[in-house]
Formats: C-alpha cells, sequence, structure tokens
C-alpha cells in the first residue's frame, strides 16, 4: 500500500514538472510538423492560446524550406494576429472567426461586419465603435454589390468606422445615385477631406443635396462660397443655405438676396435670418408677396429669426392665404410673440388643410390664447391621429390641469403616438386622478411605459403590483417594475431586486441595478459588480452608475472608457448634491436660451452654474441660442440631471461642488476624474 502510494506521488510530482514542456512555444511549433493530423491539431489549439508568446518561433519556422510546415505557421501567424486585434466580445460572439478571416477574402470581413452591426439592435448595443473599426477597411473592399455598399456606408457612418473612408470614397465614382449620395453624407461624416473634390465633380453633373451637407459637415466654407457662382439656380440656392451655418459668411449670404432668381432669393432669405442679418429685413419682406410656397415660407422664417416686429402687418396679410402657409405665418407671429394677432389667428383653427391646423394650434398654445381651449378639445376628438396629438400638446400646454379630463379617452387611442403624449401629459400634470384608469390599463394588457407611469403617480400601495408585474412574461414590463420598485422605495424588497441581476435579459439586470443603487444598501455590491463583465455594455454601464450611488469606485474605470457617462462619478464624490439633481424636473414650460435655462434647472437643485472661461466661441453661441417651450414630453419624464444633460452642450460635462455646479469641457472632465480616482 505504501509502496503504491509513493509511486502515486512521484508519478504526479513528474506530470507537474512536465507539464510546462509540453507547452513549450519551440516544442509545439516543431509539432506541427508532426505526421498524425490529431497532433498537429492539438499543437495548432496550444499554439493558438499561447498568443503572441509563440510568434517568435512561428516567424522562424514561416522561413523554413519545409512548404507545408512554413504555410501553417504563417496561417498562424494570421490567426495570433487577429485574435490580438479583435476584442474578446467578438471572438465569442463569432466563435472561430479568427481562422475564417484568417483564410477568407475581403467579403468574408463584409459579412462579418454587417452582421456584428445588425447585432447590434434597439436598446441592446453588444459592439462599440472600438470594436468593429478593425474589420472597417477590409470589409469596405469586400462590398461587393449596391446593397452591400450602402450597407457599409450606413454602418461606417453610424460608428464612426473611418478607416473605411478610402474605400467609400470609391463608391463616389458608381452608376447608383443613390449610392454616390449615401457615400458622400457618410465621408463627411467620417471627415474624409480627400473627398471635396470629388464631391465637387458631382455637383457640376448630378444635383443631390446630400453632396452639399457633406461639404458642410467637411467645413469646405470656400468650396461653397465658390458655388455661389454657379450657373445652375439650385446649386447656388442650396450652397447659400448651408452657408448660414457659418455667421463671417453674411456678406455673400447678403449679396444672394439680389440673385434673378427667385428660388435662390428664398433660400438666401432664410440663410440671412440664420446669421442674424437684420440689415437684410428690407429685401426679405417683399418675399411674403410671392406666390410660390417656399420662397414666403423661407422670409417667414427669417423675419422670425431677426425678430422683425415692424413685418408684423405684413405677415398678418399672409394669413389670408389657404393652405399650409397659413399656417406658417401663424408661427411666425407666436415666435414674434404678436398677441395682438390673436383674434386674426383663432377664426382659422378649424382650417381644413391638416399641415395649417396643427401649425395654427401650436401658434396659439404658444401665445397663452385660452380662448382657443374649445377648438382644441374639439381637435382632441377628430379623426386624423396626427391633429389629435397636435390638439393634445396644445390643450395641455394652455389648458393645464383642466386638460386631464380630456386626456382619459386619449390614453387608450388607437394610435401609439397619440397615446404616448397622453400618458406623457398625464406625468407633466401629475394626474394622480388617472391613476385608476391606468391600472385598469395594465389589468387588460400591461405596457412598461403605463407601469412606468404608475410607478411615478402612485404611491407605496403600488408596491404589490411592481412586486407581481417584476415577475411578467415581457422582459420590458419586468424592467419597468423593477425601476418602480427603486422609485417607490420598496427597500425591503432588495432580495427580489437582488434575484433579477441574474435574470436572462439585460435590460432586466440593469433595471434591478438601477433600482438597487436608487435604494442604497451595501449588500447588493457583489452582484452588482458581476454585471461590470455583462456581454452588453449598456447592463454593464448601468451597474457602473449603481456603484456610484452605493458609494463603490469599482465601476469608475468603466465610466472612465465612456467620457460621456463621467457624469455619474459626481455621485461618488457629491452624494448630496447629486441626489438633488435626481429629483423630478418641474418647472412647467421654459422659454430662454440654453445659458439660462441651464442656470434655472441648477437654481431648482439650490446649486449655483460657474461657466469656465475658455468655451470655445461655437459653444458659446450654442449656448445663446433661444429655445421656446421645451415641452413636457420631457418636462415630467426626466430629472434635472437628465434635463441638463438634454441642455449641455455635447463637449461639455459638469462636477458637483459644495453648492456649485461647475461647467467644463470633456477633456477637462476627463483629467479631472483621471487624477480625483488615483
Amino acid at each position: 500500500m505504501f509502496y503504491n502510494q509513493g509511486m502515486a506521488t512521484v508519478l504526479l510530482l513528474l506530470a507537474t514538472l512536465l507539464a510546462p514542456l509540453q507547452d513549450d512555444p519551440k516544442a509545439l511549433v516543431e509539432k506541427l510538423r508532426a505526421e498524425r493530423p490529431e497532433d498537429r491539431e492539438d499543437a495548432r489549439r496550444k499554439l493558438k492560446a499561447l498568443g503572441a508568446a509563440v510568434l517568435p518561433e512561428l516567424e522562424r519556422l514561416a522561413k523554413s524550406p519545409d512548404a507545408e510546415a512554413a504555410a501553417q505557421a504563417r496561417l498562424l501567424i494570421r490567426v495570433i494576429d487577429l485574435m490580438r486585434l479583435l476584442s474578446p466580445r467578438l471572438l465569442k460572439e463569432f466563435p472561430g472567426i479568427e481562422e475564417k478571416l484568417a483564410t477568407g477574402g475581403d467579403e468574408v470581413w463584409t459579412e462579418t461586419l454587417l452582421t456584428a452591426a445588425d447585432r447590434n439592435s434597439g436598446r441592446l448595443i453588444l459592439f462599440k465603435s472600438a470594436e468593429l473599426l478593425p474589420l472597417a477597411d477590409r470589409a469596405a473592399r469586400g462590398a461587393k454589390t449596391t446593397d452591400q455598399k450602402l450597407a457599409i456606408c450606413e454602418v461606417s457612418r453610424g460608428y464612426s468606422l473611418r478607416s473605411a473612408a478610402p474605400t467609400i470614397r470609391g463608391f463616389l465614382a458608381s452608376s447608383d445615385p443613390h449610392l454616390r449620395g449615401t457615400a458622400a453624407e457618410a465621408l463627411g461624416v467620417l471627415r474624409h477631406q480627400e473627398a471635396i473634390p470629388d464631391i465637387l465633380k458631382l455637383i457640376d453633373d448630378d444635383f443631390d443635396e446630400r453632396y452639399f451637407d457633406a461639404l458642410f459637415t467637411l467645413e469646405a466654407k470656400a468650396e461653397l462660397i465658390a458655388l455661389l457662382q454657379h450657373r445652375e439656380p439650385a446649386v447656388r440656392a442650396t450652397a447659400v443655405t448651408h452657408l448660414s451655418g457659418w455667421p463671417d459668411t453674411k456678406p455673400h449670404i447678403l449679396k444672394m438676396l439680389k440673385d434673378p432668381v427667385l428660388s435662390v432669393r428664398g433660400k438666401a432669405a432664410g440663410a440671412a435670418g440664420r446669421v442674424g442679418a437684420k440689415e437684410a429685413i428690407p429685401l426679405i419682406v417683399p418675399l411674403l408677396q410671392n406666390e410660390e410656397f417656399d420662397q414666403v415660407y423661407h422670409a417667414l422664417q427669417a423675419l422670425a429669426d431677426l425678430e422683425a416686429k415692424e413685418a408684423i402687418p405684413d405677415i398678418v396679410k399672409v394669413l389670408d392665404r389657404e393652405g399650409q402657409i397659413r399656417g406658417e405665418a401663424a408661427v411666425a407671429l407666436a415666435r414674434l410673440k404678436a398677441k395682438e394677432t390673436i383674434p386674426k389667428i383663432l377664426p382659422h383653427l378649424d382650417d381644413p388643410d391638416g399641415n395649417a391646423q396643427m401649425r395654427i394650434a401650436g401658434a396659439l398654445a404658444s401665445l397663452g390664447a385660452k380662448e382657443a381651449i374649445p377648438g382644441l378639445v374639439k381637435m382632441t376628438k377628430g379623426d386624423n391621429f396626427v391633429l389629435r396629438q397636435s390638439g393634445l400638446r396644445a390643450l395641455v400646454k394652455l389648458a393645464g390641469k383642466e386638460a386631464i379630463p380630456h386626456l382619459r379617452p386619449l390614453l387608450t387611442d388607437p394610435n401609439r403616438r397619440v397615446a404616448y403624449d397622453a400618458l406623457e401629459a398625464a406625468l407633466h400634470l401629475q394626474a394622480r386622478e388617472l391613476l385608476p384608469d391606468l391600472l385598469a390599463m395594465i389589468e387588460s394588457a400591461p405596457s412598461e411605459d403605463v407601469v412606468a407611469a404608475v410607478a411615478r403617480l402612485g404611491g407605496r400601495d403600488q408596491v404589490p403590483l411592481m412586486l407581481k408585474l417584476g415577475g411578467h412574461e415581457q422582459a420590458g414590463v419586468r424592467a419597468s417594475a423593477l425601476r418602480g420598485l427603486g422609485r417607490l422605495g420598496a427597500a425591503e424588497h432588495r432580495a427580489k431586486l437582488d434575484a433579477r441581476l441574474k435574470d436572462s435579459d439585460p435590460e432586466v439586470r440593469a433595471a434591478a441595478a438601477e433600482a438597487l443603487g436608487r435604494l442604497g444598501g451595501r449588500e447588493s455590491i457583489p452582484g452588482i459588480e458581476a454585471l461590470l463583465s455583462d456581454r452588453i455594455d449598456q447592463t454593464a454601464l448601468t451597474a457602473a452608475k449603481a456603484l456610484c450611488l452605493l458609494g463603490s469606485k469599482k465601476g469608475a474605470p468603466l465610466l472612465l472608457e465612456n467620457p460621456e457617462e463621467l457624469v455619474h462619478l459626481n455621485a461618488l464624490r457629491s452624494p448630496e448634491e447629486w441626489k438633488r439633481l435626481e429629483a423630478d424636473s418641474r418647472n412647467g414650460y421654459r422659454d430662454g436660451t440654453d445659458q439660462e435655462l441651464i442656470e434655472k434647472m441648477a437654481a431648482q437643485a439650490k446649486l449655483m452654474v460657474e461657466w469656465p472661461k475658455d468655451l470655445s466661441e461655437d459653444i458659446r453661441a450654442g449656448l445663446a441660442v433661444q429655445r421656446s417651450a421645451l415641452g413636457w414630453t420631457w418636462d415630467e419624464a426626466l430629472s434635472i440631471r437628465e434635463v441638463l444633460r438634454v441642455l449641455l452642450p455635447e463637449e461639455t460635462d459638469f462636477i458637483l461642488e459644495s453648492g456649485r455646479l461647475r461647467i467644463v469641457t470633456r477633456e477637462a472632465a476627463q483629467s479631472f476624474w483621471r487624477a480625483w480616482l488615483r
């Protein structure tokens, strides 16, 4: 017995000592010459697992006179290089993809990229741009059919895959006009300046507005100015429209107001309004007398942009015309705050032209014309769902809580958009009297939006319902109910939420993490931490945000990798200020510049805004834009923080200090948080 035990120990020790030798790169590479296929395959598998460490030995074999072994080595080098290039997620989601890409042609890369992009559907983004980027160049080259090329353009544009741009530039030579326009559009988004000459050549032979969009995105200002001399009026008109994106082009725009072609003058009028050329008003007003819709429309827009109150009498005359232009005149008068014109606009609320009626309803609401309420109620009962929707929005704005009884039938409107707007209106008005109607809707056919509304409007008595719906067969309903538990403060049911962190649906897992973050309780941290490696990025990011709320830094590295999510680190550093920002936005309708609105929203959270001195002129100009009645479609449904995110320019972020909300550039935010987390 002792002998057998001793021998077993010796054999085990020998096996342990010899194991590393079996995986020695040199020995494994030599094994690629083995006679038995299974031995060669075993060596190949182990070499792949060892990765970059075996490349020197493989490169040596690749130069061997043994042609077959050298070919195997070269292939394995390509495979290992691809395994290093592709993300772990791509390798996991597409088993064996490194072999297919290494042995296949460009068309395999095309198929892989398009399939990966297709898997990013709806709310669940599986692959980031950085993961798709290595595929882009060869995928673009592998696109053979027009449909494939169009798809490559769309994917490259959507994910900013700049490495595909040189090949997409070649698509501009296609005989298919739609592909040429789509390629130009993609090249603009991809900032491929080299394509400018090719796009200019296309404009000479083939008018497509997307060519001009691309030139604008590529900042081809000088080229667009040159196009103002083009022989074709459509080219001149489109060029002057795009030049309004640069305020310093005002002199060129003003010249075009004297173009011999009316359509060009009309577009120039619109451009003059956008660059604030008040000196153009005398040249714009006469365009109102024209019979062509487009020219009058551009003139109306411009006069409103320029706050040309002296033009109000001329605009009122346009109300006498039939069709949509009457509605556009009403909108212009509303933008000019011409309350004295309400009696002129009101008789047209039942205009037979649907587009005009829709605009007139919005104009009367903006002017505060309460005498329009009966007509708006009538609109909400009509056959046209667009008019029902427009009437609803205007009615809520004008009537406030008096509109609540009229919301009840619209909650079950056959058109989903109208029903959704009615639900949002109920939230905006805090219409708790509609709770029985919402509960009846859940009883017959639960939807995630209605469940969310009940959680917002209801109290703790809705916790049992949320618990029940947390096990619903529809993932969206489950997720909404779990978020409801968090909103309702159902901390006693953390165990149920902890269990849902392992739900089969990623949105439900994320909702459970979100609710647990809101409820507090550090005992949930381990379960949420496990989601940081979730295959769905949004779920992992939600987990990282929840951990910040719970005082854990474990998710911070993931947030640092996603600059647009950095703001959530404030929950770690300034938890009290963050809680104030998480309150519902309830300031009603708002008018003002973005900067004024940001300061108002911060004040609601008892925070003073501190603006940086180094903001670019473009950002400052954007903040100075007048925003009118952002509206209840997001007003009540979002927290103060979320509204701030809507208002703040994309290139900026904020850092919370004691009693202050400090606006910074995105780059400054990244530097700050990296330093703070060290």
